[in-house]
């Protein structure tokens, strides 16, 4: 598949996560269905996509850490969730080097590893999205309304990686188009000026990173094929959840309750 197949994809699992926030009841379950059923598909498609040595045990430890990080933010809650995370991620670390020292085959060690803690690293900060859902819905709906600004201006931007347009035009598309989404919709529910423009540099922002791994991921040769592509598609949205979740935490902290956002402090 070609980076313009794999584009609606992408943009599809970013609309996907806006209207599970948007749902008036439920939101936090689906959208935690949601986000598990992306690290399921990153479990069977990365080890695939980089042709890791031992595809099942490399599956198993990143479902152990995506899937584990959303069952404590679940049973939990999302209150200290970062200690959590940090927990979770030194773990699949370790998982990862008893996991090469169980290969009965031990070529591409190194590729092995890498290969597996980056696809545990990814499935575990997923469930920053629930994080800054959580967040959001805690401080009221125009922070929520600020949420989905930025998930929409993410996801129409990705979309655009589908115009028929030169690499360098769609790229400059999608990142013009992710920051007016953002920005226009922050317009359109009535922010300030100031929050208009925080919202407009977090489309912009949020479509540049999204960027930067998909075509990253999209220069590897398994990425051909239609199945190694889920990885492709779905890890740009996965990772930026944790920049959601930053500028969800800057505006929450530094933006004054009388430019638009309702300041609830959040341990």
């Amino acid at each position: 598949m070609t980076p313009s197949e794999r584009a609606p994809l992408t943009g599809a699992c970013a609309l996907a996560l806006a209207a599970a926030m948007s749902l008036p009841a439920l939101s936090e379950e689906v959208l935690a269905g949601i986000l598990g059923m992306f690290v399921v598909l990153l479990c069977v498609s990365w080890p695939h996509l980089l042709e890791l040595p031992s595809r099942t045990g490399s599956g198993i430890i990143m479902a152990l850490a995506g899937l584990g990080s959303l069952g404590l933010a679940l049973a939990l809650g999302t209150t200290g969730l970062t200690t959590k995370l940090v927990i979770v991620i030194a773990i699949a670390l370790f998982l990862s080097f008893a996991h090469e020292m169980l290969r009965r085959e031990r070529s591409r060690l190194t590729l092995s590893i890498s290969g597996t803690a980056s696809g545990a690293l990814i499935t575990t900060l997923t469930v920053t999205w629930l994080k800054g859902w959580a967040l959001a819905s805690a401080n009221g709906p125009a922070t929520v309304g600020f949420l989905l600004a930025m998930t929409m201006g993410l996801a129409l931007g990705t979309l655009c990686l589908a115009l028929p347009l030169p690499s360098a035009g769609r790229v400059s598309c999608a990142i013009v188009i992710g920051a007016a989404t953002s920005g226009l919709l922050a317009w359109a529910l009535g922010y300030s000026p100031f929050i208009i423009a925080m919202s407009t540099l977090a489309g912009a922002v949020l479509c540049t990173a999204s960027l930067f791994v998909f075509f990253l991921l999209s220069r590897v040769i398994g990425a051909a094929d239609p199945r190694e592509s889920l990885a492709v598609a779905i890890s740009p949205i996965a990772l930026t959840g944790i920049l959601t979740l930053l500028f969800l935490e800057v505006a929450l902290s530094y933006v004054p309750a009388d430019l638009g956002l309702t300041v609830i402090p959040a341990a």
